[in-house]
């Protein structure tokens, strides 16, 4: 992907830097990852080429080792998930789908403990990650991830039928896809911090990790445009808008572009109107401090996007790869999801 084609921050957001425990962190994620069965065989190779420990690195690069390796954790956890979901056979991908979501909600809902690796490691995490967090939090946690999974069934099912949504349908649907909206939830694990309920909803905070998602997969799909136009088949926000507006693939990719700054300048104006909103609300104190921090913190997801997207080898390098190959990593990808 020419990184001509991706959005160029200003100048404010960007420079936030990389969690300097990231080296040791990323020994300790794989060591975690193999004590579950998490990556095996081919999709170690593949995690390999997606340095999800970096993406964190970028996203919480204020972390402290311990919460980092968490977070990291939650990253890598939930990338084996998704590509479980995107990279298995087409015909078979809603059932791997619902198999997938229905393990992980019947637990994070239920409690409901299934012996598989994606189960194990979830459990672990989990048990890490809720016992000092206030039922409003991990409501909107497992929320995001609900609503992430059903977006990314939903476009699977639009996929095999042929159905293509409307720019402004996929828009929304891909704000949850991305998953980012459960990594802006982590922000405030990292930052030590528990926002009520009364501020977490004010509607500059929702703006904001709104507009940080909608970047992401802004980002996301501008990198993947030439393989998922080579494939003929994912969903990706250039081929819908080519689709509907009746334009050349370059002029989709302007228009995307240009969607992906608008997402910048939206957040700079929801981060000017939060210190109103909050003395609406009446936040005062460590509150405030509280909320302010916690907005301010969303500025590493968008430099970090845009910097891992152009560096790992998962989007920087063309890889071809034989049947065989491809055969071993969707066996091995979904074996994270039987029971051991």
């Amino acid at each position: 992907m020419n990184e001509n084609r991706l959005p160029t921050l200003p100048a404010p957001l960007s420079g936030t830097g990389v969690n300097p425990h990231l080296e040791p962190a990323r020994q300790r994620m794989y060591a975690w990852a193999d004590s579950f069965g998490l990556i095996p065989g081919a999709v170690r190779v593949h995690m390999y080429r997606s340095c999800m420990e970096y993406l964190s690195g970028l996203y919480y690069p204020t972390a402290d080792a311990d919460t980092f390796d968490l977070v990291t954790g939650w990253i890598l956890w939930g990338t084996v998930v998704d590509d479980a979901m995107d990279d298995g056979l087409a015909g078979e991908a809603p059932a791997v789908c619902r198999t997938a979501m229905g393990q992980a909600l019947n637990y994070l809902e239920h409690g409901e403990f299934t012996s598989t690796p994606v189960i194990r490691a979830l459990d672990d995490l989990w048990r890490r990650t809720a016992a000092n967090r206030s039922e409003g939090w991990k409501r909107s946690f497992i929320d995001h991830w609900r609503r992430g999974w059903q977006s990314g069934y939903s476009a699977q099912i639009d996929r095999l039928s042929g159905r293509i949504p409307s720019v402004a349908e996929y828009r929304e649907r891909r704000r949850h896809d991305i998953k980012m909206l459960p990594c802006a939830d982590l922000l405030e694990v990292v930052l030590h911090v528990d926002l009520p309920e009364n501020v977490r909803h004010l509607p500059a905070l929702e703006a904001l990790h709104n507009l940080a998602s909608d970047y992401a997969g802004l980002v996301n799909d501008l990198v993947s445009v030439e393989k998922d136009l080579a494939l003929d088949g994912p969903q990706n926000i250039v081929t819908v808008i080519r689709t509907h507006e009746g334009c050349t693939v370059p002029e989709a990719i302007d228009s995307a572009a240009r969607m992906a700054r608008e997402c910048v300048q939206w957040y700079l104006r929801a981060e000017h109107e939060l210190p109103m909103q909050l003395d609406a609300a009446g936040a005062t104190g460590r509150q405030r401090a509280d909320a302010l921090r916690y907005a301010h913190s969303h500025r590493a997801t968008f430099n970090g996007n845009r910097q891992w997207h152009l560096e790992v080898p998962r989007y920087t390098h063309d890889y071809v790869t034989s049947q065989a190959g491809q055969a071993a990593h969707i066996t091995d990808l979904l074996s994270v999801l039987e029971k051991a």
